[in-house]
């Protein structure tokens, strides 16, 4: 049989449930504040699976990208400078980010390189836009551009190189291969 409480020994019970529950809270912030305090967030080598120094310049890689910082800018491309070289890719040109610095800048052609270009360089530049370029086929409502503006043009062949004429640069790759060699001539740009 089920013995009868008085209506003291109820209320004892229920300051002591209530009692174990505050110092059970209390206990458990208490924890949770110290813990935060031994948990190290400086992001320093926390996703970082590689590093590498080219040529004076510090590149880490969070398995995906490289990153680097010149100026006090961080610059982020699918490659570093030492991968390409012992593919033998390397950018003939000896451009400079002065050459783009406060220009519009245009691309002609898509894929990989246009992203690599304008994720490092855009917040120099004035304005980007995609466009074609005088005496193609224009696939897209774009400007009509010569080379006496600003433009990067992105072709897949089987025949890589870099090269300019006037104001224009040709990166010519393999599908494959195009953002390696836009790495490359941004390493020019970059001077590393």
């Amino acid at each position: 049989m089920k013995k009868i409480a008085s209506e003291a020994e109820k209320l004892r019970k229920k300051k002591f449930s209530r009692s174990a529950m505050g110092i059970f809270l209390i206990f458990l912030m208490v924890f949770s504040t110290a813990s935060f305090a031994f948990i190290d967030y400086s992001n320093e080598d926390s996703s970082v699976q590689e590093r590498i120094t080219y040529q004076g310049t510090e590149f880490s890689s969070d398995g995906y990208f490289w990153y680097f910082t010149i100026g006090g800018n961080q610059f982020a491309t699918l490659y570093n400078p030492q991968e390409l070289a012992a593919e033998g890719i390397t950018s003939p040109l000896d451009y400079s980010l002065s050459r783009y610095t406060n220009q519009p800048l245009y691309y002609v052609g898509d894929g990989e390189g246009l992203g690599e270009i304008d994720r490092n360089i855009r917040f120099l530049l004035l304005r980007t836009s995609r466009a074609c370029l005088t005496g193609t086929i224009c696939e897209g409502n774009f400007p009509i551009k010569d080379c006496n503006d600003h433009i990067i043009v992105f072709k897949e062949s089987v025949s890589p190189s870099i090269y300019s004429e006037n104001n224009c640069v040709f990166i010519v790759a393999p599908r494959a291969s195009l953002a390696k060699y836009t790495d490359a001539f941004l390493f020019d740009l970059f001077d590393v």
